[in-house]
């Protein structure tokens, strides 16, 4: 089992093994039973993170996957931690703890959204209809039905982001490549081309608000503009 804490950093590297043992941890801390474990949470460099995933808030998903990786992340948003679960490759892990400002920042990078030096006018720019039937094979475990997915969208990776709450959740996809991005409609599953500055508004709002959690009603973030 692998659990390594970086004490500078204080974030850990997990196995799928460690991870579990980290989990059952934050569940109940005589969970915690393998000595390399017990000397990260002895550390109490991981008491906020603990804290997130013991009671989150907000939970979060993202999966983002090319034709040939595939890449799952998962979050705990608590009051006062993000606690970032990074799929560094498959069977490895690390785990962040970052104030949630840091959120906007860490899904723009982790959906690898790259700076373009020109932007394309949306309106000139035609909607891609796919079977919206389908959208989930962009990021499928299978390579094969991932890649025909892509290809068929003609896009180089894809993402596919949810948010959970009490009582509400948002999910978001998209698709990147040479064209740009493509958002897909929350409502009819239309990607439709989005610019890097649209994009970055909607993941900075992606959080619920103060509201949403309190009415705990599930809302669709727009994707249009």
């Amino acid at each position: 089992m692998l659990v390594d804490l970086d004490g500078e950093s204080r974030s850990v590297r997990l196995d799928d093994d460690g991870l579990a043992s980290l989990l059952a941890a934050a569940a109940d801390r005589r969970g915690a039973t393998h000595p390399d474990l017990e000397l990260a949470l002895a550390s109490g460099a991981l008491d906020a993170a603990l804290g997130a995933l013991a009671a989150p808030v907000v939970r979060l998903s993202l999966v983002v996957a090319g034709s040939t990786v595939r890449l799952e992340h998962r979050g705990w948003l608590g009051p006062d931690t993000l606690a970032l679960l990074l799929g560094v490759r498959p069977g490895l892990h690390q785990l962040m703890t970052l104030d949630p400002a840091f959120l906007t920042a860490s899904l723009v990078r982790l959906t690898r959204m790259r700076p373009r030096r020109h932007e394309r006018p949306i309106a000139a720019d035609p909607d891609t209809d796919p079977d919206t039937d389908r959208l989930g094979d962009l990021v499928a475990e299978d390579p094969e039905v991932r890649g025909a997915g892509l290809a068929r969208v003609g896009a180089d990776h894809a993402w596919d982001l949810r948010l959970a709450w009490d009582g509400g959740g948002r999910h978001l996809r998209a698709v990147d490549g040479a064209d740009g991005i493509r958002l897909a409609d929350p409502v009819t599953g239309t990607l439709r081309p989005a610019s890097n500055t649209f994009v970055y508004r909607v993941l900075s709002t992606v959080l619920p608000s103060d509201d949403e959690l309190a009415a705990g009603s599930a809302i669709a973030a727009p994707l249009h503009g």
